[in-house]
Order: structure tokens, then C-alpha cells, then sequence
């Protein structure tokens, strides 16, 4: 039947820009390591912006390789699991900011912000095969080698077929191009290319965010949870919603989670994915501690997750008549990895870039997704740094420094830890993805390399017309309309705390600090919460204070100056420290008098931890100050 069938059926496939997997072909646009030869470009990594600079840089001319680390295509969205997008629009349109390539993707899903790992698997492999890029999966990375400032060849294992029982094939490949489209940035780090991990560079430690473990769950109607979610949105305002096939909220559902390790582990608010055939997706388990560099530790937190889900569903089962009938039923085969390294590039995207939509000269991409960050310990508050006006990404970000011959195009690109908050979502990484595939066909042609591409106007000039012909996004309304009041009280120490995520930003204000604003108790003290999370750890009564004040004041309403500055004195009082705050004629405390207060309060408590801050503060603003 098969032989019958199999001379159409490809006919079909062909015209339909897909690959099916065979006994010939166990995979997807396979190459076999005899039949890999070296390219122009090398892309490694078969993530979703690994496919979009594959499919570019075919688009262009260039002879494209993809490397692919597994035996699947799509990274966090098909491994991972994660079957929701981040959208980007204009703040002054509406308009989708991520368009091209990803437009391309998105409407292969069927224009769903949630969607199908299968589907997402397809629609990459219809790309990849449009454009005539072939792949090469399970291949690991053994050897870089550089000389003279380029990478010259990759030393790489690549693995057999479990079924095969083959030994695997050592392989050296070469390339004139190479893009680093990993989520760690593994090739670049291999090359010599310096970077920070975690907020090192914010003088702040090396940990990095929560990972997540995404899973699966049946038994579920659809239709009983949206309504009940639109019921609480009505009366609640709790910020759940519910869009077609995604749907977010259950926070108050989960504050009742005992986990069996809770410096570990945490439930937060689920982000839920409807799935062909009823199945839903569950994004809610936080693991705390895992390096998102490391194979091991990686591997580690899988195997504990794995264990707790047993333990979040029989909670859910018993706690809410909603998930009565829940039942496991998928768990991702790897974790949702939010960040690794920050490599360090020709530009740094700051924070203050993303809050007021800075408007650089060689902007490939665009973005507006709040600077919404995870927690990086159990203790800590989730982090919410503000909705930014529609901002732009630099080429320059993407370009590392030592190595002329290679992109990084991730979220481990030269990006402020707090700018990741924002630039690591995945439609905006599609973008970048595409900007690198078009720089590296482009810059072949040219015959520069891409330092040499980065700091030329007109050749910039070039890329970005590239950019547009192929239906990327380069300007909106939104974009540099914002600008910082730079005369309000408490500018500089706004500035200085929010660069390093230690003043938050409420969703009411958008592209700005908000500093003529009233402060909010929850984010004054939530502000308090985290910084002594993360430097004050074993003052004990300090943050047990804080945590009292919190669960008191949880209401949404304005701190005013004798509460606040109450507070902040017996925080100061329980780490034997006395205050000295100026003094404000306000009846109700405003942001920028806020900042200024929670400034004074951590210099003079913490004067040694404190100074190492700011002086890391110095040094990335003067880097920041010289970008243009």
C-alpha cells in the first residue's frame, strides 16, 4: 500500500512545501553527516529564531545549514511546550509590531496566540522547505575553533538514530557566516565571545530566572473555565482573561500550594493552552535554582518537576471542583528556560531603551511586551518593570564583540538583564532571527563582515530596506513618542533603581516611570521585598516585617508619607540603623519621592552592598551613554 501510495502522496507534499517523515527519511529535511557540507551560513540551533534566520538567509542567496541540538524543529514552543505567544502591538494603533517571517508563522498556526506543538512543528518544517534549508539534527557542539578574530570551523558530534545503534559521527564544518540562535548562546561562548549571566552585571548575583516545566492535563471543560474566569475578571479584577484558545489567571487558586520543596518550587497563576483533541497545556510551575546553561542542572529539575506536577494536580483535583477531574496527561520533554548569559555587544539594549521606546538608527526589529520578569528565588516577588512604549532592537545588539564572523539572535543577545524582560519573547526573537539571516546573505555579498556592516550607515540602510521588502516592521506611531521627565523629583534615583529592577513599574503607566503618580502600597513595598531578597537574605525579622506590611496593605491604594516613612524606619530600626529621609509637603506620596526614599533607605542601611550596585549602575550607563 505504501508503495501505491507514495509517488502521489510526495507530489502532494511537495506542492504543499512539506516534508513527511518516511523510513527513508526518519526525519524532516534531514541531512545525513556524509552528505553535510559546509555552507555559507551555519545556524545553530532549531529554535523558532534559528528557523527564521535558516529560512532569510536561504531567502537571500546564502547556502543555509541548520544544526538542530534534538530530532524536533520550534526549541521552547515543540519541546518546551510553551504553546502561547507574547505578542507586541503599537501602543497608539493596535498594530502588530512583529510581522515578516513571523506573520509567515503565525498564519501557518492559524493566527491562535495559542496553538498546537504539531502544528507549530509543521508550519516550521513548511518554512524551512519553501526555502530550500536543509537540516542536520542531533548534533552537539564539541569544539570552536578561532583565530584572528572569526570563528574558522565547528568540531561537532552528532548522534544516531536510537534505533539504529550506530556510534556516533565526529564532523568539523565550516562556514563564511555563522548565528548563534540558541537560548543560551552556546556557540558564542564556545567562540570566546565575554558575556555576564543572570543580573551579574546589575551587581546583583548570578542566578537566573525561574525556569518553568509546562504540562498537560485532560479531564478539563473549556468552556466551565472561561466562564468562570470571566466571571472573576467582572468581579474581581484580577487580571484572568480568557482569548480564543489561551487563557490566564487561578492565582488566588494556587496561593494555597504547599510545595514539597519550597525553595525549590512555586505555583503561580496558570497560563493555560486549549489543545486539539480537549488536551490543556498548564504553565504555572516554578523551579527555582536551575542554571539554564548547564545540562545537568537541567536535567536535575526535570526529573524533580516531573515529581511535583503529581503533587499540583492532586492539589488542583482536591482544591477546586473546576479540576475535579483532572488527570495528567503530557509533561514537556524539556523546561521553559527564561534566561542564561547576556552577551556583551557592540550595543546594549537598556531598560530605559525599552520603557521609552528608544528609536535607534539601525533598529531591525520592534517590541512593546511589558518588561514582565519571573522571580529569581522562591522568597522573592515576580518582577513587573513596566509596559514600555513600542521600542526598537539595535542590529548592534545582535553583534558581539571579539568574533567579526558570527550573530547572536536570542534572548541571550546583548540585551540589559531587565531589557530581556521584554526582548526575550519569542515573536520578537522570529524577528531578529530574520535580521540575522538577511545581515549574514547581505554581508556575504558585500564581502564585510559584521562589524564592518554594524558601524556603516548606509549599509545598515541596506539591511533594513531588505527588511522591509520582506514584510518586517521598522517604524510605528508609538515608536520614540515617549520621553523621560527628566526635571521631576526623584528622577536619578528612579533611574538608578529602576535599571536594576529594584523600582517597579505598575501596568497603569505605560512608557514612562510614573513618577508625578502616587506610589502604590503593594509596589512600595514589594520594591522593599525584593531588595531585601536579594541582598539582605538572612535578616530575618526585616523581611518578615515586610512580609506582614504586604499581606496588610495588599489593596491598591496610595501610601502616604507618614505610613510609608513609618515603615521604612522600623525596617531600617530592625537591622539597628536609624533614618535620615527629607521631608515632603504632600498629603499622599508620590513615585518620584518614593524612589528617592527607597534610594536613601538602601545606602544608608546597606551603604557597602549598596555602593557595589550602583557602581555596576555607573558602568552600564557610561557603556549605554557611548552607543551612538
Amino acid at each position: 500500500m505504501w508503495t501505491l501510495l507514495r509517488t502521489p502522496l510526495m507530489m502532494l507534499v511537495t506542492l504543499l512545501g512539506l516534508t513527511l517523515a518516511t523510513p527513508e527519511n526518519p526525519l524532516p529535511l534531514a541531512v545525513s553527516p556524509a552528505q553535510a557540507t559546509s555552507p555559507q551560513v551555519l545556524v545553530y540551533g532549531a529554535t523558532p529564531q534559528g528557523v527564521t534566520a535558516a529560512v532569510a538567509a536561504a531567502q537571500g542567496g546564502a547556502s543555509v545549514l541548520l544544526l538542530a541540538r534534538h530530532r524536533s524543529l520550534g526549541g521552547v514552543l515543540t519541546r518546551g511546550d510553551l504553546a502561547t505567544l507574547d505578542m507586541s502591538y503599537d501602543r497608539v494603533n493596535g498594530q502588530l509590531l512583529t510581522q515578516g517571517l513571523f506573520q509567515v508563522f503565525f498564519g501557518k498556526i492559524g493566527r491562535q496566540i495559542s496553538f498546537s506543538e504539531a502544528r507549530a512543528q509543521r508550519a516550521f518544517q513548511s518554512m524551512l522547505a519553501a526555502a530550500g534549508v536543509k537540516v542536520l539534527y542531533r548534533v552537539h557542539l564539541r569544539k570552536v575553533v578561532v583565530s584572528g578574530g572569526k570563528i574558522r570551523s565547528l568540531h561537532l558530534i552528532v548522534q544516531p538514530s536510537p534505533a539504529s545503534h550506530a556510534a556516533p559521527t565526529h564532523l568539523t564544518l565550516s562556514a563564511g557566516r555563522y548565528i548563534d540562535a540558541t537560548d543560551e548562546a552556546a556557540l558564542a561562548a564556545a567562540s570566546g565571545v565575554p558575556y555576564t549571566v543572570g543580573r551579574q552585571e546589575l551587581g546583583l548575583g548570578k542566578r537566573m530566572m525561574a525556569a518553568s516545566l509546562i504540562f498537560g492535563l485532560r479531564g478539563l471543560s473549556w468552556h466551565a473555565l472561561a466562564s468562570y474566569v470571566r466571571s472573576r475578571v467582572q468581579l474581581t479584577h484580577d487580571g484572568a482573561g480568557v482569548n480564543g484558545t489561551s487563557m490566564w489567571g487561578f492565582s488566588h487558586l494556587v496561593a494555597n500550594y504547599h510545595p514539597s520543596n519550597p525553595h525549590r518550587f512555586r505555583l503561580r497563576g496558570f497560563n493555560l493552552a486549549l489543545q486539539p483533541g480537549g488536551q490543556v497545556l498548564a504553565n504555572g510551575l516554578l523551579i527555582f535554582g536551575v542554571n539554564g546553561a548547564s545540562p545537568s542542572s537541567q536535567a536535575l529539575a526535570l526529573r524533580q518537576g516531573r515529581k511535583e506536577i503529581a503533587r499540583v494536580v492532586a492539589y488542583l483535583r482536591a482544591r477546586s471542583p473546576l479540576f475535579a477531574r483532572a488527570r495528567l496527561s503530557s509533561v514537556a520533554k524539556s523546561l521553559y528556560i527564561r534566561e542564561t548569559r547576556h552577551i556583551l555587544g557592540e550595543v546594549q539594549l537598556t531598560p530605559l531603551d525599552v520603557l521609552y521606546g528608544h528609536r535607534f538608527w539601525d533598529r531591525v526589529a520592534l517590541g512593546s511586551y511589558p518588561l514582565d520578569g519571573q522571580a529569581y528565588r522562591a522568597s522573592e516577588p515576580s518582577i513587573l518593570m513596566g509596559v514600555p512604549a513600542t521600542y526598537s532592537v539595535p542590529f548592534r545588539a545582535l553583534v558581539p564583540l571579539k568574533v567579526t564572523n558570527l550573530l547572536v539572535s536570542s534572548q541571550a543577545a546583548s540585551f540589559n538583564p531587565i531589557a530581556a524582560f521584554s526582548a526575550r519573547t519569542v515573536p520578537l526573537q522570529m524577528d531578529l532571527g530574520q535580521a540575522a539571516g538577511t545581515a549574514a546573505a547581505l554581508s556575504l555579498r558585500l564581502r564585510v563582515d559584521f562589524h564592518q556592516l554594524a558601524k556603516s550607515r548606509p549599509e545598515i540602510s541596506r539591511l533594513q530596506s531588505l527588511l522591509r521588502a520582506a514584510g518586517a516592521l521598522l517604524d510605528a506611531p508609538g515608536l520614540g513618542v515617549s520621553h523621560p521627565n527628566r526635571t521631576a523629583t526623584g528622577y536619578r534615583a528612579a533611574k538608578l533603581l529602576f535599571s536594576r529592577a529594584l523600582f517597579e513599574v505598575p501596568y497603569t503607566q505605560r512608557g514612562t516611570l510614573g513618577l508625578t503618580a502616587p506610589m502604590i502600597w503593594p509596589t512600595f513595598l514589594g520594591d522593599l521585598l525584593l531588595y531585601q531578597s536579594v541582598t539582605h537574605s538572612r535578616a530575618q525579622a526585616a523581611t518578615a516585617y515586610l512580609q506582614r506590611e504586604f499581606a496588610r496593605h495588599h489593596a491598591w491604594v496610595p501610601a502616604s508619607p507618614g505610613g510609608a516613612r513609618g515603615v521604612l524606619e522600623r525596617y531600617a530600626a530592625l537591622q539597628g540603623k536609624k533614618l535620615r529621609l527629607p521631608s515632603f509637603p504632600s498629603q499622599v506620596l508620590n513615585r518620584g519621592e518614593a524612589a528617592l526614599w527607597l534610594k536613601d533607605t538602601f545606602s544608608q542601611v546597606d551603604s557597602q552592598r549598596f555602593a557595589h550596585i550602583v557602581a555596576a549602575s555607573r558602568s552600564s550607563e557610561m557603556a549605554a551613554s557611548q552607543r551612538e
